[in-house]
Order: C-alpha cells, then sequence, then structure tokens
C-alpha cells in the first residue's frame, strides 16, 4: 500500500541496508518506504533531476550508497545509508500564544489550539492530529487514525467530558519523515453548574430550604396550638368564672328567698302601711341592689308618692301633677303594665320623654289593695342591677302585700 501513489508505475525496486525500501515510479520521482508507515517522496526539492524522469535502477553500494540510473544519466546519494530527514516535533500554543503542557477546558465550550514548528524550508509544513482517551493503552492509541490539521489548527471537541490525551505531529514536505508526536494532557470538565459538587452543594441547599420551611411550618403550627390552648384556657377561666358566678347567683337568690321567707313568715295576715313601710326598708337592707322602694298612688290629678330609702327609713311622701304624656311613673300608673328598665341612659328604653342626669335602673309592678290601683317602683344606682330571680321575689312580695293590706294609704 504506497497510499496516494499505488496507482503510479514501479519502474525500479532496492533495499537498503537499514530494511528501508527504495522505489522509483515513473512520474513521481523517488519514493521511500519503511515498516507500514506512509512513503516519503523525493523530488527536485531535494536534488532530484527532475519530476518527471525514468528510474530504470536502483541498487545501494557496499559502502551504503543509493546509485540510480536515469534517463539522464547516473546519480548517486551523497550520503551514506540515506534516509529522509527527520521534521523537528511541532509545539503546541493556545490562545495565550504560549506553550501548553496541560489543557482544561469547560465541556461544550469553543476550544482551538495552534501548531508551530521551528523548521527550514517551512514552507511546506503540514500537521495532524489525533485525541483518544486517556484510559487508552498504547496499542489502542497507535491504533487510532491521524487527522489532518489544516494550517495548523486544532479544533477540540468538547462534547464529552474526562481526561484525554492530544498528539500533533508535523512534516516539513518531500524528503522529510513525520516528527514524533508532541503530546499534550486534555481536562475537559463539566460547568460549574453541573459538576459533583455543584449537585451536592443544591441537594444540600434545597433540603435546608425544605428543613427550615418544615422548622417554621411546624413552628407555626405549635404556635396555633399554643394560641388555641391559650383560648381554650381562657374560655375554661371564663366558663369556671361564669359557673362561680351562677353558683354565687344561685346562693344569693337562694340566700334572698330565705331572708324573704322569713321576712313574710313574720308578717301577720292583716298588715297595715305602717308595717308595709318597714318590711320595705328591711328589703333595701338585704343583699339586692335596692336604693329606694316608692309606692305611688292617685288623686284626682295627682300622683301621691311615698318612699324609703337606705338613707330614710320613715316614710316620706310627696305630691305631682298627674301627666301620663310627661311623667314614667303616671304612664305606667295608667296602663298598669309591668316594666323594667335596665339602663336609665339608654332614651330607647323609656316610654315617655327621659329624665336628663338619671342613671341605674328602675322597677314598676303595678298591684291592685282592694278596689284602689297601686304601682310599687323600686330605684337602683346600678345598672342592670336587677336579676330576674330578684324581679321574681319582688313580684312575690308585692303579691303578698297586695292580698294582706286592709287599710289603704291615706
Amino acid at each position: 500500500d504506497l497510499g496516494r501513489y499505488s496507482d503510479y508505475e514501479i519502474r525500479a525496486v532496492s533495499v537498503g541496508p537499514n530494511g528501508g525500501l527504495w522505489a522509483a515510479t515513473d512520474t513521481e520521482g523517488l519514493l521511500y518506504l519503511k515498516d507500514e508507515g506512509a512513503p516519503i517522496r523525493f523530488g527536485e526539492q531535494n536534488g532530484m533531476p527532475s519530476r518527471i524522469s525514468s528510474y530504470r535502477a536502483l541498487n545501494v553500494d557496499k559502502e551504503g550508497r543509493l546509485w540510480m540510473g536515469t534517463a539522464e544519466g547516473l546519480i548517486r546519494s551523497s550520503r551514506l545509508h540515506p534516509l529522509p530527514a527527520a521534521t523537528p516535533s511541532p509545539r503546541i500554543e493556545n490562545g495565550m500564544a504560549q506553550e501548553a503542557l496541560f489543557l482544561e477546558l469547560t465541556r461544550d465550550a469553543e476550544a482551538s489550539l495552534s501548531a508551530r514548528t521551528f523548521a527550514y524550508p517551512a514552507d511546506h509544513l503540514t500537521y495532524q492530529y489525533r485525541i483518544t482517551p486517556d484510559a487508552y493503552s498504547e496499542d489502542e492509541r497507535q491504533g487510532q487514525d491521524w487527522i489532518p490539521a489544516e494550517n495548523g489548527q486544532i479544533p477540540i471537541n468538547t462534547d464529552r467530558s474526562g481526561y484525554f490525551i492530544l498528539e500533533v505531529r508535523g512534516q516539513q514536505g518531500e524528503g522529510y519523515l513525520w516528527s514524533d508526536p508532541t503530546r499534550l494532557n486534555v481536562r475537559i470538565q463539566n460547568p460549574w453548574y453541573r459538576q459533583l459538587w455543584f449537585y451536592a452543594l443544591l441537594t444540600a441547599l434545597i433540603l435546608m430550604i425544605l428543613w427550615l420551611g418544615w422548622k417554621q411550618s411546624l413552628s407555626r403550627r405549635v404556635s396555633g396550638l399554643e394560641l388555641a390552648l391559650e383560648k381554650q384556657s381562657v374560655s375554661l377561666d371564663e366558663q369556671s368564672d361564669e359557673l362561680r358566678e351562677q353558683r354565687a347567683k344561685t346562693k344569693s337568690t337562694k340566700t334572698h328567698l330565705y331572708l324573704l321567707e322569713r321576712l313574710v313568715r313574720n308578717l301577720p295576715n292583716d298588715l297595715e302601711w305602717d308595717q308595709v313601710w318597714s318590711v320595705f326598708y328591711q328589703v333595701i337592707k338585704l343583699p339586692i341592689p335596692i336604693d329606694r322602694i316608692t309606692i305611688y298612688t292617685r288623686s284626682g290629678m295627682e300622683l301621691l308618692c311615698t318612699a324609703v330609702s337606705r338613707d330614710e327609713p320613715e316614710p316620706v311622701s310627696r305630691r305631682e301633677p298627674f301627666d301620663e304624656k310627661l311623667s314614667l311613673p303616671c304612664h305606667v300608673f295608667t296602663r298598669q303594665h309591668f316594666l323594667y328598665i335596665d339602663d336609665l341612659t339608654d332614651a330607647g328604653q323609656w316610654p315617655v320623654n327621659r329624665e336628663m342626669d338619671v342613671e341605674g335602673s328602675l322597677l314598676f309592678i303595678p298591684f291592685r289593695q282592694g278596689s284602689d290601683d297601686l304601682l310599687f317602683s323600686a330605684f337602683s344606682e346600678q345598672k342592670e342591677a336587677l336579676t330576674t330571680d330578684d324581679i321574681a321575689i319582688l313580684k312575690l312580695l308585692v303579691s303578698f302585700i297586695s292580698r294582706s293590706l286592709i287599710k289603704t294609704n291615706e
């Protein structure tokens, strides 16, 4: 296999003492072939008579000179045991025009190297290269094909990551061997965002974010549970307070009923007004928030008001014009209906014009004494002073007095 010279006519063949084969072609000059390498051509640049020559005979004498018979005459080699001259090994330069010894590249990045050789003549320099994985054996590496490097430019394929060996060789032209290859270690690594440490860091960051989110969620959940427990505790406390208050009210009501029962039990069946006022004063002294009790009767166009209070145990009477449109007692007296105003400052609870600067609560209970209509009134300086039980007790008291009175108040 003579490569591109395989189709040319061979006129003569001779074997030198070093095992090299010399072959003469009809039109391409002299070829030198050793082992299985590509043949080296010798032409006019190497001192041959012409490009197109008939080398009819080739021989090597005992001294080692090569003799050639041509149409122009006999010629011989100027050196003993002639061989093609060696080409200096090229140097590899990176983008900074410095000699490269070890090259690190990022995967999918564009990379190119340059090959340079210090040789004369240098006008026919050609280069070849091959890049093989670092894990290849020497035999596997030698079996790889060489790739031409146009103008000494060597593109690097960065599609794969890993460690590789780049080999570059040069040839000066006719009569020169390929140089010994120059080797360059190349490492192609993934970008920083595709490397293992980045994935580990990203995984750790995601785990940390998830952990922080879980911790914050757990903290919110715990805070929510604590708040719910606190609200539940407050609700239980309120319920407990309410229960205690109800128990206190129940106890107070029982106490009121007991005291009222004793008070009523000690009254005679036939009551006179003097005894009634004493009973009312005793009611004021009970643990019921009542500050004044008043009895209203009507005399013509006047309203007679008789009252006892905490400060006045003896009944005090006064008269006022009877006007049911302006006077709340007159209004209730005329209609003879029950009325309890738990907040005297609330004008909406008044059936007539509200008196100014009056605070507290007011109770009206109408009753009859014989054929006369009377009106019982209990006043407290506190808002919402009377409970339902208190009002029921007072109704019972008024009902008992209504049935027991034997004389009307004059």
